[in-house]
């Protein structure tokens, strides 16, 4: 390698279908203009020089000399980064032979405490500079379904299903409703996403009805037309999830929001739409108080194509 090398992969939101995907269920999801991106550059000595940036600055510097990290305890992340450089080499030996004398720079353009699939996206960072399939190496380091690994590499809103062996992706042209009447807004926490995949896969057993409910939700909430209509079903949705989960939904704890509130993705952290009549700017001084930001409206947070 002599001259750097970039790739880039979109975060995203579960609109609908969170949990039930891991069953098959059908899920809507928007790819967002936030990111990363990974610069690939020559580095001097047989090691690979890491550092990971978000608007705050470098949280997170590494050296890797495989099979293991340049330290004498790693961490979480180290562990992460190895697996998965681990795996495309399996998947790519002429990708394993070459690491050494590499200097990887990963960069978000938000603060990664947010979430918004900052693992997913990198998972597919990796894929591209390997030169392996994305959903190949996914499945080698992740129990999710991969709809954000979808979200990584496409600009438009999509339909997710993934039923044993077959992954179905399909672009969708939202509705009017969640265009026009959805705000996205950040609750402050970060869930663990796969400490909440492996909770539900080891005690929730949905019946094939409720996964057939969710599949009509879906389509129903991708493909609102007014407020009202997306607002009746997003509460079918929070309702039957939290019957499956044994949960309260998030609503419960903003019954003054004047519309339908909605858990994205795991519930209990990270990101939550809110549907309502009102435009943003008359909104707004209801997040303030509940200390509820940033707050994005569909057109400010969805990819650019």
């Amino acid at each position: 390698m002599t001259e750097p090398v970039k790739y880039k992969a979109n975060g995203k939101l579960l609109i609908s279908g969170e949990y039930l995907v891991l069953h098959g269920a059908l899920s809507f999801a928007l790819p967002l203009r936030f990111g990363q991106q990974m610069q690939l550059s020559p580095s001097a000595g047989p090691v690979i020089r890491w550092t990971s940036s978000d608007p705050h600055g470098t949280w997170y510097r590494a050296e890797f000399n495989l099979p293991g990290p340049v330290k004498a305890n790693p961490g979480r992340e180290d562990m992460f980064i190895l697996r998965l450089l681990e795996a495309a080499g399996r998947l790519n030996p002429a990708f394993a032979a070459g690491l050494q004398g590499t200097g990887v720079s990963v960069d978000a353009n938000y603060p990664v405490q947010w979430g918004l699939g900052s693992s997913s996206t990198l998972i597919y960072l990796v894929a591209c500079w390997a030169d392996v399939n994305p959903f190949r190496l996914f499945t080698m380091v992740s129990k999710g379904s991969g709809y954000d690994l979808a979200c990584a590499g496409r600009s438009n809103p999509l339909l997710f299903s993934h039923k044993g062996d077959e992954i179905m992706i399909r672009d969708i042209t939202p509705g009017k409703g969640i265009r026009e009447h959805a705000l996205f807004a950040w609750l402050g926490n970060k869930q663990s996403t796969d400490t909440e995949i492996d909770l539900f896969l080891e005690t929730a057993n949905p019946a094939p009805t409720d996964l057939a409910l969710m599949d009509l939700l879906t389509l129903k909430i991708a493909t609102a037309d007014t407020a009202d209509e997306l607002q009746e079903q997003v509460l079918r949705h929070e309702s039957l999830l939290a019957r499956i989960l044994q949960r309260e939904p998030l609503s419960a704890r903003l019954e003054d929001f004047p519309g339908a509130v909605k858990s994205l993705g795991a519930w209990g952290g990270d990101f939550a739409m809110f549907v309502t009549r009102q435009p943003k700017e008359t909104i707004l001084p209801w997040f303030r108080e509940k200390e509820i930001y940033p707050v994005f409206t569909f057109d400010e947070i969805i990819a650019s194509k």
